[in-house]
């Protein structure tokens, strides 16, 4: 593809000739002969510095921001190289994200459970959906391990491209603030995008968000481009991002009056899947729906991916039975196990997060509720205390086990979390060897307890000193259960 093609939609000056580029990188190392290379400015460190590099390697032309010496090859000049790469990533691949109907989510908490419930009720309604996310990427055919919650531009529309020749006609996507600050979705359009809630995250001087205001304007920027937004009106900063947005409006609520509604929520506990069930009403919908996810956020997630599904014009109403199997891998992610009996893995790796799981599943009111949990290595010690004090007040068993020791030695951790949950005076146990923790866990659980299995959640790993050791606990649970059975 020409040089020229590339650039027609950027700002730019150019020194030299038009050049075929066969190839984008913004990384020097992926350079080969007849690339473009993208000089990208970031946190530690500046593209431009590479430019030699590239140019050694064989790059037909360069992108840059600021003056740089580079002889013998074209010489773009631009105001934002990131702008520049995305637009100029869009068209290497012919575009693909307008062969898809695509939603944007993005929120403080929530995107990753609302994304998979929308895929789900995407793919109940039969349309072929990616999946781009906090934990994994799919292009129709293969998952692989998510680096960032949004990829750079250039994976990004290659993303996109592999979505459409596996047969794809929906894309579901998280928005993170800092993939809009950093122009990574630059020149995309949403058919819908959602607005889940906004709380203090990712605020640090010199790291994401130098300031809540900030981060608030850059979740805000993604209703300027989208045909249609779903606010959570539930959260107090709705409000603020309706009055910005720039496309149509539509409002949720689990509360009260909204465009869309869920009400008559109730708790309810079926197969051994906690979950909830809700009226969902508005804007031509009328349907008593179940999600499969214990937490009354699961309700909101839920509303949202139904109300964005809704909107794009693609949900069939037969798919909102879809919810009550749907599973988000390591969040409240529920594992078959023995008739009446639960067993869920979580990600939960904090106080915080371990008290709101521990609270959520004590609504359910269980026989039992035995939480199993290590602490990484490496970490600060105030977690491990935490975690083993919430869990000595919470659960009615805890098993301490071992979680990523890294270069840490597992016994000290282990020690750290008893000084946390001695003084409770709550019921331990200690099996450092977490697949014989998982067994006898699974081994205790009479019909109508709760097990959950926390730190984890979606990590296929374990690692030790330095080393990864493949560790599906989904894998451990189904092993252990049909050893307990023979």
């Amino acid at each position: 593809m020409l040089l020229s093609q590339l650039l027609k939609d950027i700002p730019h000056e150019i020194t030299g000739v038009d050049a075929d580029v066969i190839g984008i990188a913004y990384d020097s190392r992926a350079v080969r002969p007849g690339y473009l290379f993208v000089a990208l400015c970031g946190h530690r460190m500046d593209g431009h510095d590479y430019t030699a590099a590239a140019v050694s390697a064989g790059a037909a032309a360069v992108v840059v921001s600021k003056d740089v010496q580079a002889k013998g090859v074209a010489v773009v000049k631009t105001p934002d190289t990131r702008r520049a790469l995305a637009l100029m990533s869009a068209e290497y691949f012919g575009h693909p994200v307008k062969k898809l109907k695509l939603i944007g989510i993005t929120g403080t908490k929530g995107k990753t459970t609302t994304a998979y419930l929308a895929k789900a009720l995407l793919e109940g309604s039969g349309h072929k959906t990616g999946l781009i996310g906090t934990i994994e990427y799919f292009d129709g055919a293969a998952s692989r391990h998510a680096d960032n919650t949004t990829p750079e531009s250039y994976e990004l529309h290659a993303l996109f491209a592999d979505m459409i020749n596996n047969g794809c006609t929906a894309a579901v996507m998280e928005v993170s603030s800092q993939a809009i600050k950093l122009n990574r979705t630059a020149g995309l359009y949403f058919d819908a995008a959602v607005f889940l809630n906004l709380s203090e995250d990712h605020i640090a001087p010199g790291f994401e968000h130098e300031t809540f205001e900030e981060y608030r304007d850059w979740k805000a920027a993604l209703f300027a481009s989208c045909a249609t937004g779903i606010f959570n009106i539930d959260d107090p900063h709705a409000g603020y991002m309706t009055e910005r947005a720039k496309c149509n409006i539509v409002t949720m609520s689990t509360c009260g009056a909204a465009d869309i509604t869920a009400s008559h929520i109730s708790r309810e506990t079926a197969g051994g899947r906690p979950g909830y069930n809700f009226d969902v009403t508005g804007r031509g919908l009328s349907r008593r729906a179940r999600v499969g996810i214990p937490g009354g956020f699961s309700v909101d997630n839920a509303l949202a991916a139904i109300a964005a599904v809704h909107e794009t014009g693609l949900l069939a109403l037969a798919a909102l039975e879809t919810l009550a199997s749907a599973v988000v891998r390591g969040r409240m992610e529920f594992v078959p196990s023995a008739p009446g009996t639960t067993i869920l893995i979580d990600y939960a790796h904090n106080a915080v997060s371990m008290r709101s799981l521990l609270e959520t599943l004590r609504e359910y009111h269980p026989g039992r509720l035995i939480c199993l949990f290590g602490c990484g290595g490496n970490r600060a010690k105030s977690r491990r205390y935490d975690m083993g004090r919430i869990s000595g007040e919470l659960a009615d068993l805890t098993i301490i086990t071992d979680d990523n020791p890294r270069y840490e030695a597992p016994a000290d951790i282990i020690a750290d979390i008893k000084t946390g949950i001695d003084p409770t005076g709550g019921e331990y146990a200690v099996m450092p060897d977490r697949a014989e923790g998982i067994k006898y866990m699974i081994s205790l659980l009479k019909p109508g307890d709760i097990g959950v299995i926390a730190g984890k959640g979606h990590q296929l790993y374990q690692e030790v000193e330095g080393i990864q050791h493949r560790f599906d606990e989904r894998e451990v649970v189904r092993d252990a259960i049909a050893q307990l059975k023979g």
